[in-house]
């Protein structure tokens, strides 16, 4: 069945929380290190799934938008985080995300850029973030030279027919402006 890129992970939340890989905690360091990351910023976690990485803002002590528009994933993350005060998940999209204009200081998004309107997010992420605010892009890279990473990769174009269709390149700096 081929699905839009919202409806197809209401099947795989269970998948997600048991398989899918976390992000390395470093990155809040990284992130201090790079761009000054504080606690004080204000993050959105845009495609936030079920939280891995909004998690990682939570923890650091940031006010954390986690915009989901899939319901299921978005139920998951605020299961397991409903403890933080510091958290508002919000039914929404990366090129709609109903944030204030102005007021985000931190946008996120993990494995998630490539699912959106490219065009469309550039103007609702220059619409939220602050005259200083920062976009970080992340996704999880297979290395190409290993043998099993090359056989999996040939595994998913054979079998999944929308694997192709994705785009799994890096974005750079200049494709956000």
């Amino acid at each position: 069945m081929n699905k839009n890129s919202i409806d197809r992970f209401t099947d795989r939340v269970v998948d997600y929380e048991k398989f899918r890989p976390c992000y390395p905690k470093e990155i809040i360091q990284v992130l201090k290190e790079q761009i000054g990351l504080d606690k004080k910023w204000l993050v959105a976690d845009i495609g936030s799934g079920t939280g891995l990485s909004t998690q990682l803002f939570l923890e650091n002590g940031n006010d954390v938008f986690a915009v989901e528009p899939n319901r299921k994933m978005r139920e998951s993350l605020l299961h397991h985080f409903k403890t933080y005060r510091n958290l508002i998940a919000l039914n929404a999209t990366g090129e709609s995300t109903s944030i204030e204009s102005g007021c985000v200081d931190l946008i996120f998004a993990g494995q998630s850029f490539h699912w959106f309107d490219r065009d469309a997010c550039k103007r609702e992420f220059a619409r939220i973030l602050t005259e200083n605010g920062h976009i970080v892009l992340v996704w999880n890279q297979r290395d190409p030279d290993d043998a099993f990473q090359q056989e999996y990769e040939d595994f998913l174009l054979s079998h999944i027919p929308s694997y192709q269709s994705v785009s799994h390149k890096n974005i750079s700096d200049d494709d956000l402006k």
